[in-house]
């Protein structure tokens, strides 16, 4: 235990009315509570509670705290509800508002939330374990609205959140964020694996990780964002749609990554690759997308040191359409401009495979590809109302 924890007991002798909460399990009507009154049993509020401090302090296992439809209400200090090393607690059908933490939670394990209201403050859960499960609710905050550290695993299901949700190590293969909607921050994986991200609404943000890995992102729908990965493998980025920002995909060194049939619009990149080396994104499949009026480039991949991978990277088949219009004045490592379809920036023999892309009306090249040599032409590119063609790969 990290802290004392105040024990103004609820009496043990209270008789308790049976009704079903928003958790699922039967509660009771007890009797009315008081701010920073600690819970021992499951119960059902019968009033909003104004409190300067914490609001309701759990002491027990298995505490379900059915809010009943009323309000905490904090002065900007304290926990709505705070609960340290116990297991299956149950949060549902209520609002906390106005604390340091609506939710805060210490190694406490295996909880769920449903159809909470966490309104100017966030849900703070640290090392628990077991399974932390959201369903609903909505999550206000301007750090970050929910923010899990050391959990098997966490489930979001049509949450509503505006701020940052935050994975720290989490790592059970049964993770999934879907149905939700994030504003205004980022759904951020640090040392987590095994997520499923899909069917989504991102905006004015998006999904990112670092050193992670086993990764879904799919079916999601992003506005003024996109996806960055950096250090993160094995990840199938498919279906997509992504459209404003600035670097709609962008990753660094990432292993295994297939981005497949996204379609990215009006942002400054498509997609960006950036690394030292090839060999750090040996894996990497970017196919079928649709990018279209991007003002930089659809796709630009570059690196600077020579040394071919030992598994594949492609680009291949690929629809790049009206990018490279904007005002920025971007340039690789060469001083070449870049305000293309497909502009590839990597050191003769990278062993990077161009193939089967087409591209219609980009600012300059539909695919420029240097230096010669610079990247293998598997054939079947194509080019139609580009300023200046192909150049590196044949396009017909």
């Amino acid at each position: 235990m990290r802290g004392p924890i105040r024990l103004a007991i609820v009496a043990a002798s209270s008789i308790l009315l049976v009704m079903t909460a928003g958790t699922g399990g039967a509660e009771a009507a007890g009797p009315v509570l008081h701010c920073g009154d600690t819970i021992t049993t499951s119960i059902t509020l019968r009033n909003d509670l104004r409190c300067a401090g914490d609001g309701l302090v759990v002491a027990a296992d298995g505490v379900r705290i059915n809010l009943n439809g009323h309000r905490l209400t904090g002065s900007g200090t304290g926990a709505g509800i705070r609960d340290e090393e116990h297991a299956g607690l149950a949060v549902g059908d209520g609002a906390i508002s106005g604390f340091a933490q609506g939710i805060a939670l210490d190694t406490v394990r295996d909880v769920s939330l449903t159809g909470v209201r966490l309104l100017h403050n966030g849900l703070a859960a640290d090392w628990g374990g077991g399974q932390l499960r959201i369903r609903g609710g909505e999550f206000d905050s301007t750090g970050w609205a929910v923010a899990a550290s050391g959990y098997d695993s966490l489930v979001m299901d049509g949450a509503k959140v505006t701020g940052g949700v935050l994975a720290d190590n989490v790592h059970g293969a049964a993770s999934r964020v879907v149905n939700s909607r994030i504003r205004a921050g980022d759904l951020f994986l640090m040392e987590s694996a095994g997520f499923t991200i899909r069917g989504n609404t991102f905006v004015d943000g998006g999904a990112s990780s670092s050193e992670s890995g086993g990764l879904v992102i799919e079916d999601n729908r992003f506005t003024n964002g996109g996806v960055g990965l950096e250090v993160t493998d094995d990840v199938l980025l498919r279906r997509n749609t992504i459209s404003g920002g600035g670097i709609s995909i962008d990753f660094g060194p990432c292993r295994d990554i297939r981005v497949l049939a996204n379609t990215v619009r009006g942002a400054r990149f498509g997609v960006y690759v950036k690394g030292q080396v090839l060999a750090e994104f040996e894996g990497m499949v970017i196919s079928g997308n649709r990018l279209t009026g991007n003002s930089v480039a659809g796709v630009f991949l570059t690196t600077s040191v020579p040394f071919i991978p030992s598994g594949p990277v492609t680009v291949a088949g690929n629809t790049l359409r009206h990018n490279g219009y904007g005002p920025d004045i971007v340039t690789d490592s060469a001083g070449r401009r870049v305000n293309d379809g497909l502009h590839t920036d990597v050191p003769v023999g990278s062993g990077l495979l161009v193939r089967g892309n087409r591209t219609y009306g980009n600012a300059d090249f539909g695919i420029e590809a240097l230096p010669a040599g610079s990247v293998r032409d598997g054939g079947g590119n194509l080019s139609r109302g580009d300023r200046s063609g192909c150049v590196g790969v044949t396009c017909r």
